[in-house]
């Protein structure tokens, strides 16, 4: 009977101490599993977060880089190509310019002047557009005053050319004039000298016609001769000869009769005017000289004008140029990084 109580009561401890390290085994188990999960989770945490931030990294790289090419494709090569632009117009400007000093007539010299004001009107868009892409660029000053100098230059020889080319017609007005002033002298005294045949004093007029014929052929020769008179000095000299000649005429004239006095008037008063008259054959050719020297000294200012354009067009384009290598090479020794 005391066994059997002790048996029974043996069994339930048994029973207890099973019951009691089982559970402690589970716990552990889940320990290690809460640990190893919670490891991967801050692993996958700071994984994501490490992707996160190279992101944010690569996303402000690029955001740096594709500013850097929006400047250099809205700005620099733009700038660049108006500044290569504004170079090749000022070399043609300064080629084309002394086209002008050469025009052969008003519709010529209009249409190269009309002409050269729409290269000046394109080289100033093209420094319009530098200074709005490009404004820190070198030279843009100098460039706006050469250009202000320059376009100043072109105007003053265009209106000296226009005083040309008017002096250069009424000279040759005057020449055409005088060329059928000879023929008129010659006719004359042809029909003259018929008309004498038979009359009193017949010789007499008839010497008196000659000699004055013959001083008013010289005369005319010497007012066609200013035509190649290419000084001042030497148009004084040939003007002395022509009033020589007219007082030969004069004197001449005197000994005349009604009848050839009142056939040579107009032919005489026609000679006055071109040699003395105003305007006269050598005011004319003075005028000529005048504005041919005139023209040749705005020329000579012109192309000094258009060189010094052209030397500070060529200095904006190379500091663009410049500029924009630069630009290229930084980006590009951050992209190799």
């Amino acid at each position: 009977m005391t066994t059997t109580n002790v048996m029974m009561s043996s069994a339930p401890t048994g029973s207890t101490g099973q019951e009691e390290t089982r559970p402690d085994f589970a716990s552990a188990s889940r320990t290690i599993r809460f640990g190893v999960a919670f490891r991967l989770l801050i692993a996958f945490a700071a994984i994501t977060a490490f992707a996160a931030l190279t992101s944010a990294i690569a996303l402000y790289t690029f955001g740096k880089y594709g500013d850097g090419f929006n400047r250099i494709a809205s700005s620099s090569l733009p700038a660049l190509v108006a500044a290569s632009d504004l170079a090749q117009r000022s070399q043609a400007l300064a080629a084309n310019a002394p086209n002008l000093a050469v025009a052969d007539g008003h519709f010529a010299r209009r249409a190269i002047s009309e002409a050269l004001q729409n290269q000046m009107q394109a080289i100033t868009d093209a420094g319009k557009q530098i200074m709005t892409l490009a404004p820190s660029t070198e030279g843009l000053d100098s460039l706006t005053r050469n250009e202000t100098l320059l376009n100043d230059n072109i105007q003053k020889l265009d209106g000296l050319v226009a005083e040309k080319l008017e002096a250069d017609r009424v000279a040759a007005n005057f020449m055409l004039r005088l060329r059928t002033l000879s023929v008129r002298v010659r006719t004359a005294d042809s029909d003259l000298l018929s008309k004498l045949v038979g009359e009193q004093n017949a010789q007499s007029q008839t010497d008196a016609l000659s000699a004055w014929t013959a001083a008013a052929d010289e005369a005319i020769v010497i007012l066609l001769s200013t035509a190649s008179a290419d000084t001042k000095i030497r148009l004084n000299r040939l003007r002395a000869e022509f009033t020589e000649a007219a007082n030969r005429a004069q004197a001449a004239r005197v000994q005349f009769e009604p009848l050839l006095a009142g056939a040579i008037n107009p032919l005489e008063e026609a000679l006055a005017q071109y040699g003395h008259g105003s305007p006269n054959v050598f005011d004319v050719r003075t005028a000529q000289l005048t504005s041919t020297s005139a023209v040749r000294g705005a020329l000579l200012d012109t192309k000094d004008a258009s060189a010094q354009f052209v030397g500070s067009a060529e200095h904006v384009f190379a500091d663009v140029q410049k500029d924009a290598r630069v630009q290229s090479e930084y980006f590009r020794e951050r992209i190799s990084e």
